[in-house]
């Protein structure tokens, strides 16, 4: 079973149990730094990082995009410092991490040891059957591997025409 698939339904499985459903918010970006935020208080260095969010597997403008959005979004909420986008991307480039394992919570929690961040927000885009653009995520806890906060948005946009959309933006 592909990794993505598993990630999918370990996600499914935490956003049905805290009771979260994808709605179309007017700044879907700001709605999963929110939710995400929300597990934040149990860090003790309160130090964090955002995963690219692989769109299929691939990475992809949209993917760089909603990385880059919800670190800036999530920055400072309940006093998270996360580390900046680009420095994420410059070690997955160095470290040849394939884009489809960055939903695998093994490796999103081994990255974050390695960087030395106490939580990671990993997920994923996916386009539904009417092509609006979902992303799932999760805030997990790189010391012992559990999933803090579980999220969920919805465009009213493709994947494909989502990154031009969150630019134009901000």
């Amino acid at each position: 079973m592909p990794v993505a698939r598993i990630l999918a339904g370990r996600v499914l499985l935490a956003l049905a149990l805290l009771g979260v459903s994808a709605q179309a918010h007017a700044d879907p970006i700001r709605h999963l730094a929110g939710q995400l935020a929300k597990g934040a208080g149990r860090l003790v260095k309160r130090k964090a990082l955002v995963l690219p969010f692989p769109d299929a597997g691939h990475l992809t403008a949209s993917s760089i995009s909603v990385q880059d959005q919800l670190t800036a979004k999530l920055s400072g909420r309940h006093g998270l410092q996360v580390l900046k986008a680009s420095q994420v991307r410059s070690y997955l480039t160095q470290s040849r991490i394939n884009p489809a394992e960055l939903v695998n919570p093994d490796v999103a929690q081994r990255i974050g040891l390695l960087l030395g961040v106490d939580a990671v927000v990993a997920g994923g885009l996916a386009e539904t059957d009417t092509h609006r653009c979902t992303a799932e995520a999760v805030l997990i806890n790189t010391g012992i591997g559990e999933i803090l906060a579980s999220a969920q948005a919805k465009w009213k946009k493709s994947c494909a025409d989502l990154a031009p959309a969150l630019t134009s933006q901000h």
